[in-house]
């Protein structure tokens, strides 16, 4: 990364973010810096006072504070208009990025009280799908194989929704990438080569999408919380569909750190749910089947409306 004597301004989730860091992952974020009116920096720090192992992975998260470490990183100290940054000796500019927009922005959205989902989401037309859940549960490849049928990936992996002040859900867009394994990757006949390996998995590919998503949110229509099991397609509604959401699509949620945000966060993840359809998708690890179910989730998400009552069918 480079030194703090170039300051770069990106809005990105809808958030003013001064950084002392070159970020390629933001740059259709980035914005000509005009004085003030910044929202959150990036700045590098000096390492935690008090002594602590170097070498092991660390979470010490408190209400507006969060002190974060990586050994291939380095110390995260973030609190809710500020991280900053102190790399390891060893550590590269690829993965003091990793965990600077993975974990230790996820921290700083909690301690403003966002919304940060474990999630990719696609637009189709106007409206948005999220598809939320656990790595490893295929996310990346059903927003991929969506965009095969011409629907824009907005977001991979990592995702902010809110409801807007008129009411409405929406979510905003993110880096204009996706992550595959090699195994998506050869079923839905994409060749890895040439493409940016993962940097922590090898086996795992970085695909550019065809342009940049834009700033600006999207209406959010419906979230997919994705399992691996028997063909299953379920409409969530109520408590079920409040309990589904935040153990499926909460992000980190060691990183909330104590009752009070957790508590904030249900409440705005119920705010949520109660606007949006949720569903819950069980479809066998086969990745070969991304376009049939592609096509079967845009059936059912667009030709229903989130006044509808709770279904339950098996496909």
């Amino acid at each position: 990364m480079k030194g703090p004597e170039v300051i770069r301004r990106y809005l990105f989730w809808g958030l003013r973010v001064d950084s002392e860091f070159e970020l390629p992952e933001w740059e259709p974020y980035l914005v000509p810096k005009a004085e003030g009116g910044v929202d959150v920096r990036f700045v590098r720090g000096e390492p935690p006072g008090c002594a602590r192992d170097p070498e092991a992975v660390t979470f010490e998260c408190r209400d507006d504070e969060a002190l974060l470490g990586f050994p291939a990183a380095g110390w995260f100290r973030v609190t809710p208009s500020r991280i900053e940054v102190s790399p390891a000796p060893d550590a590269g500019a690829r993965e003091l990025r990793l965990f600077l927009l993975g974990s230790a922005w996820g921290a700083l959205c909690y301690r403003r009280r966002l919304v940060p989902l474990h999630a990719s989401v696609v637009a189709a037309g106007q409206r948005a799908i999220a598809f939320a859940g656990p790595s490893g549960s295929g996310k990346s490849t059903l927003a991929w194989s969506l965009s095969l049928h011409g629907h824009r990936v907005l977001t991979d992996d990592l995702c902010r929704v809110e409801v807007d002040p008129g009411g409405r859900p929406v979510v905003w867009p993110g880096a204009p990438w996706v992550k595959l394994w090699k195994e998506a990757l050869d079923a839905l006949g994409v060749s890895h080569d040439g493409l940016e390996r993962d940097h922590f998995r090898m086996e795992k590919f970085h695909l550019s999408t065809e342009s940049p998503p834009g700033p600006d949110p999207v209406p959010l229509h419906a979230i997919y919380l994705l399992e691996w099991g028997e063909e299953l397609l379920e409409r969530l509604d109520g408590r079920e569909a409040l309990r589904q959401l935040v153990a499926g699509a909460t992000y980190r949620p060691e990183l909330l750190g104590n009752e009070a945000l957790m508590g904030g966060h249900w409440s705005r993840c119920l705010d949520l749910v109660r606007r949006i359809q949720v569903f819950r998708l069980r479809r066998p690890r086969d990745f070969s089947s991304g376009e049939r179910w592609a096509r079967r989730i845009m059936e059912s998400a667009l030709s229903s409306v989130p006044s509808c009552p709770p279904s339950r069918e098996t496909l």
